[in-house]
């Protein structure tokens, strides 16, 4: 596992529920560790600001989602392959709670991937303009 920070500026101070964006962390990289297909298995966390906001990217080089699955991977016990995923025990509800968990932070979550390449996921967090307690 590899990890990048394009942060140089000092800390970054989100406002969030810490057990529940660990899960939906670990969601994501539970799932990308499942799937991986590859001899050499690559996950890779990035971080860096992105406007009023911070984007948290999870890489992985497994075997990708088909582009028709794509728009539904976030929803509710959808799975790209049903066959592989009950193999595994997924419930078709991980990514479905990422969702919920980066949204009610007031955040996005994208996916991009390629077949035979990876996926990547995208968390866009909003950044607190000051911490509790200090001034501007």
């Amino acid at each position: 596992m590899t990890t990048e920070s394009e942060i140089n500026d000092g800390p970054i101070w989100l406002e969030a529920d810490r057990k529940k964006l660990h899960r939906a962390i670990s969601n994501v990289i539970d799932n990308s560790l499942k799937h991986m297909d590859k001899k050499e298995r690559k996950l890779e966390i990035g971080l860096r600001v992105e406007g009023e906001g911070v984007e948290i990217r999870i890489s992985d080089n497994g075997p990708g989602i088909p582009p028709d699955a794509l728009p539904f991977v976030f929803e509710r016990f959808y799975r790209a392959e049903p066959s592989r995923n009950s193999n595994t025990g997924g419930s078709g509800l991980g990514l479905a709670i990422v969702k919920q968990i980066i949204e009610e932070h007031g955040g996005t979550v994208t996916v991009k991937s390629t077949q035979g390449q990876g996926t990547h996921i995208y968390f866009k967090l909003p950044k607190m303009t000051s911490r509790k307690g200090e001034t501007t």
